[in-house]
């Protein structure tokens, strides 16, 4: 096991780990550009359309006064255009539910207008692997991606500059750019300046299992690595930063699933960081308190409370829809960022 001192910018990151390369083992870590993975089911992958974010940016204003009357509709009605994939907005949000979202995007402080026309950021790129369902029994297939020769790149599995389109791709409508957490918590640190540079991998596909899928010989976890190691691989100068866990939903369908969260995803952690560095922090995006799904919500409080330098980011009274909405998603993506960078300073 090698200790080593990382050195982000102005953050300092005690790692302990099995960082050096080993037959068995990852490639080697010890870049000086954090990479953080991000890993879950289908809101990791990201269902939700960039347009909702612009037609928010069109209305809501740069100041931090209370919104006026006309400001708040001219906000509900672009909520509505930004409404998670498989939601009615006419029958799933109510204008409680929008200005509780659009309440939260304006607390957290992201700046909407200073983002660049295409989202991009400079010194980041990622890459992204999404696979539609299959059962977690099944050979997996190859994560699916865009096949035409001028797809946007983020569409296909290759390694791109960051901003939208690592959200899912859909065939049916193959220029229609979507997003998940990896937006809000890339502009979130880019706009504090915590990072002056970062990259991302992201592995989920919707309707996931930890119990199935990402148990310790489920499909995902083998690809939880093999998507990792090849990102070290082939970005030498990055080095495992954190983990980002967005998943919980399908677990509390089965009896072995939400009994037994908090103890499989202590497992996942563990594993995690026996791999890549002992002293990782992992935010875990907290599943809303809706039915059975506050069983899970409640395990993974626990487990954050239980582990040292695991966070959570709050989702609860975001949104009414499973796939959220274009503002709950940034604000589920900052919220997580805050989480990361704090961890990352050892606070």
């Amino acid at each position: 096991m090698r200790k080593s001192i990382q050195k982000w910018g102005s953050l300092t990151l005690l790692v302990l780990g099995a960082c050096e390369t080993t037959p068995e083992g990852p490639p080697g870590n010890g870049g000086d550009i954090p990479l953080f993975v991000v890993a879950g089911q289908s809101n990791a992958e990201g269902n939700v359309r960039v347009s909702g974010i612009e037609a928010l940016r069109a209305v809501l204003p740069t100041h931090n006064n209370a919104l006026s009357e006309s400001e708040r509709t001219a906000a509900r009605a672009a909520f509505k255009e930004g409404v998670g994939d498989w939601c009615n907005p006419a029958e799933d949000y109510s204008d409680a539910a929008a200005d509780a979202s659009i309440d939260a995007l304006r607390a957290g402080g992201l700046d909407l207008s200073s983002i660049s026309n295409d989202y991009t950021l400079p010194n980041t790129h990622m890459a992204a692997h999404r696979w539609r369902f299959q059962e977690d029994n099944a050979t997996l297939d190859a994560p699916y991606e865009n096949p035409d020769s001028g797809a946007h790149l983020a569409h296909t599995n290759g390694i791109a500059p960051f901003g939208v389109g690592f959200g899912v791709w859909d065939d049916e409508e193959t220029q229609v750019m979507f997003y998940g957490p990896e937006l809000g918590f890339g502009m979130h640190i880019a706009q504090t300046e915590g990072l002056q540079a970062f990259e991302l991998v992201k592995i989920a596909m919707g309707g996931s299992s930890l119990y199935g899928h990402w148990a310790p010989n489920g499909s995902l976890r083998e690809q939880l690595y093999e998507k990792t190691n090849a990102y070290l691989t082939e970005r030498p100068e990055t080095s495992v930063a954190g983990l980002l866990w967005f998943q919980g939903f399908n677990d509390q369908f089965e009896d072995k699933g939400v009994n037994n969260y908090a103890d499989n995803l202590t497992r996942l952690i563990e594993d995690f960081r026996d791999t890549y560095g002992a002293s990782l922090p992992v935010v875990v995006v907290q599943a809303r308190k809706v039915g059975d799904l506050t069983l899970i919500a409640e395990d993974q409080e626990s487990v954050s409370k239980q582990m040292e330098g695991v966070g959570l980011a709050e989702s609860e009274g975001l949104t009414e829809c499973f796939h959220y909405d274009a503002a709950s998603q940034l604000v589920v993506g900052q919220r997580s960022g805050v989480e990361m960078l704090r961890l990352l300073s050892g606070e």
